[in-house]
């Protein structure tokens, strides 16, 4: 097993400032650890694994920052994560898109991002292969 790290995969098609990638990003990055804390582990053991997965990449909490052109190719490695049974959760958000330079239209519940992991990073790098980094 390689080392433990979390990959985040965000639209690069939104139109977005860099600031408001960069806060997206931070979103992206932590909703999985909220999902993961706010949901009380059962006596069966559903989210145990999350958690001590999630403990073990505090050690060394590596993350890397791809773009993707689009809706599409986001699903693309949703469904990537889905078939190689890759833990990830997806982000959405309003978002405000300038139509002109004194106009913006809003657009509720659009799909930003992923964030993959914390998992191996060799299974990650078998979803992302060569995907730049932004």
């Amino acid at each position: 097993m390689a080392n433990m790290i979390q990959r985040i995969l965000v639209r690069t098609d939104l139109g977005m400032s860099e600031g408001l990638m960069a806060a997206q990003v931070a979103h992206i990055h932590s909703s999985p650890f909220l999902l993961t804390y706010k949901t009380a582990p059962s006596p069966t053991g559903v989210l145990v694994d999350e958690i001590a997965t999630v403990k073990k990449w505090m050690d060394t909490p590596y993350m890397f920052v791809h773009g993707v052109p689009n809706k599409e190719v986001l699903r693309h490695f949703m469904d990537k994560c889905e078939d190689r049974k890759v833990w990830f959760q997806s982000w959405s958000d309003t978002i405000y898109v300038d139509i002109s330079p004194t106009q913006k239209q809003v657009f509720d519940d659009v799909l930003v991002g992923i964030s993959m992991g914390p998992a191996d990073s060799d299974a990650l790098k078998t979803i992302v292969g060569d995907l730049p980094l932004l």
